[in-house]
């Protein structure tokens, strides 16, 4: 071990992907097959996965500088890979919102605990590409207010990585 556990934080693809690994040895099912059984079929995600369709493929949204094969994901499953539409993550992101149509889930609290302060941590690497990384939670990343609004992202690779979406 370079570190105690509890002293610095390193965003790591490779810890993410045994994560999902691990999850699906201890519930006897494939990671996909737990992703869509805890995540995506209890919020009503219908069009998100790791393995597009055809039809799905055929909805790509295509970046600017060209599009990314439409391929299946599954070697990055744990750390990315997830193709979505805008209408399922904001399914996702509700969960974390009260609105008069949806209801905060009874979970969001403890989903996103800060857990280290940025003061606790001798080192910080990899999860300071947004920008500077104040609190660090399961996957999420607090940043200071700036002109009066916090900064709170999921997964900082996220900004370097674009995830690939349909209409």
């Amino acid at each position: 071990m370079k570190a105690a556990p509890g002293s610095q934080a390193s965003y790591s693809n490779l810890a993410f992907d045994l994560l999902a690994d691990a999850l699906g040895a201890a519930s006897g099912k494939p990671y996909p097959q737990l992703f869509e059984e805890k995540i995506t079929r209890p919020l009503g995600m219908k069009d998100t996965t790791f393995t597009p369709s055809p039809d799905q493929c055929r909805r790509l949204m295509v970046a600017e500088k060209g599009a990314s094969p439409c391929n299946n994901t599954l070697a990055a499953m744990g750390s990315g890979g997830v193709y979505s539409t805008p209408g399922d993550m904001m399914r996702w992101m509700q969960q974390y919102l009260s609105s008069d149509f949806y209801h905060r889930s009874q979970q969001a609290d403890r989903m996103q605990t800060l857990i280290y302060q940025r003061t606790q941590l001798t080192k910080v690497v990899g999860m300071d590409v947004p920008g500077r990384a104040d609190a660090l939670g399961l996957g999420w990343v607090y940043m200071a207010p700036k002109n009066g609004r916090p900064g709170i992202i999921q997964k900082p690779a996220a900004v370097e990585v674009s995830s690939p979406i349909w209409r």
